[in-house]
Order: structure tokens, then C-alpha cells, then sequence
């Protein structure tokens, strides 16, 4: 069974993969980890490239037969590479910029024998709240609010997918939630309303989301040996 080490943002991301990610892919080991946990005490919070990077590394270079993703919120992000896009630029393009420069940078560290398929940085748009949105009733539902269900449905229909509700410092996914539904927490309220949300649910609305479990399915395929890797890194 294939290692997969995904470095969190946090214990929300913590539990997402542990209850929602992991029953799905079963054919994977997802170990989810904390920055500064990879071989030490772990915290979460306050994410900047220099702290994240060495874990990274470190996970790859130890552990020369698993994989290795990121589930950092762009919200809030902290100082990472090519984070200078304008306001307006789509959240396809946000990411991509910031996720290309992390995997470039992290290709160079490892050198040309890094078999790049082993990495994939991923950017939760613009936060992991942003992913319950994907299906309104069954996000009020999972906050076990049923009647909230036309507000959920105002905010959702604000925006072209649940990845562009923006990430404003009060209309941010999460302050969305909390306006909603008072006394909303983030790491069991969140992840009992994204399991009733539904992972098909995020990949049907959510396309950067779905590229990333597009990795994760490729990681999983059967006959693929722990140390196959098409590509290397250039």
C-alpha cells in the first residue's frame, strides 16, 4: 500500500483526511501531519514557505518510496512563492501560480533524479470551507440545520463555484459559515458537514479540488508498483 504524507495546514485539515479522505481511497496510507511534524513536534497555523519546505523535503528524501501533497488554505496564506497575483485573477490561476513555483522549487532541492509524480502541492480555494458549499442542503444537513439551507444557498449562488467565494477577511468561507450558523467549529462542525456533503459532491463543483483527487486516484491505480514514477523532475 502506497504512503502518502500530506503535510496540513492544521487539525481541520488533519481531520478531513483522516475521515473523508482516507475511507475513499482506500488503496492509499494517507498520513496526515502537521508542519514541523515530520520528524518533530508538530503545530498548525501561521503557514509561510520556509517552514513548510523543509518537511517537505524531509519526507521525501527519508522516505524514498512514498508520496507527498500539501493542504494549506489560500486564505490567510502566509509568504510562499508567486503569491503576488492581483485580487481579480480566478482561482485557477491563484493556485496554479503558487503550486508551480512550490513544485519547481521543490524539484530543484531534490534534483534531477526526483521522480516529480511523487509531489503534488495543493491549495485549498480560497479555504476548505469553501468545499462545503459544493452541496447546500446537505451542508445545512451536516450543521444539523436544516432551515439555514436558503441562506447556504445565497452565498453559494454569489459565486461561479464553491472555489470562488472569495477570501475577503469577513466574506471568506469560513466567516460565510459563521454569519450563517452561529457557534460554527471548524474542525467537528466542519468535517461532520463534509462528510455530508460528500467528496462526489466537492469533485462535481469543484475543479481544482478534483484535479488534486485526480492525483490521489492515479497514486491508487492497481499494478502500480511503490516505486514506479513515470516522470523525473527536469
Amino acid at each position: 500500500m502506497k504512503r502518502v504524507h500530506v503535510i496540513c495546514e492544521g487539525p481541520t485539515e488533519q481531520t478531513f483526511v483522516r475521515q473523508v479522505l482516507q475511507p475513499v481511497l482506500p488503496q492509499l496510507h494517507l498520513i496526515a501531519i502537521l508542519p514541523g511534524k515530520t520528524f518533530g513536534r508538530g503545530r498548525g497555523g501561521a503557514i509561510k514557505y520556509d517552514r513548510v519546505k523543509p518537511d517537505i523535503v524531509r519526507t521525501l528524501k527519508h522516505d524514498r518510496l512514498c508520496c507527498c501533497t500539501t493542504f494549506f488554505d489560500y486564505y490567510g496564506l502566509g509568504k510562499f512563492p508567486s503569491t503576488d497575483e492581483p485580487r481579480g485573477a480566478s482561482p485557477e490561476r491563484k493556485s496554479a501560480r503558487i503550486e508551480d513555483a512550490i513544485m519547481g522549487d521543490v524539484c530543484k532541492e531534490l534534483g534531477p533524479d526526483f521522480i516529480a509524480d511523487r509531489f503534488r502541492p495543493y491549495l485549498s480555494m480560497h479555504e476548505f470551507e469553501g468545499l462545503l458549499f459544493s452541496d447546500p442542503r446537505r451542508l445545512a444537513e451536516g450543521l444539523y440545520r436544516p432551515d439555514l439551507e436558503a441562506e447556504i444557498v445565497k452565498v453559494r449562488a454569489s459565486a461561479e463555484s464553491p472555489e470562488h467565494i472569495d477570501d475577503g477577511t469577513e466574506t471568506a468561507p469560513s466567516k460565510r459559515l459563521k454569519d450563517i450558523c452561529a457557534g460554527y467549529d471548524k474542525i467537528t462542525g466542519g468535517n461532520v458537514a463534509a462528510l455530508a456533503v460528500g467528496i462526489d459532491a466537492m469533485m462535481r463543483e469543484c475543479a481544482h479540488f478534483r484535479r488534486w483527487m485526480d492525483w490521489f486516484d492515479e497514486l491508487s491505480r492497481p499494478g502500480r508498483r511503490e516505486d514506479d514514477g513515470p516522470t523525473a523532475a527536469p
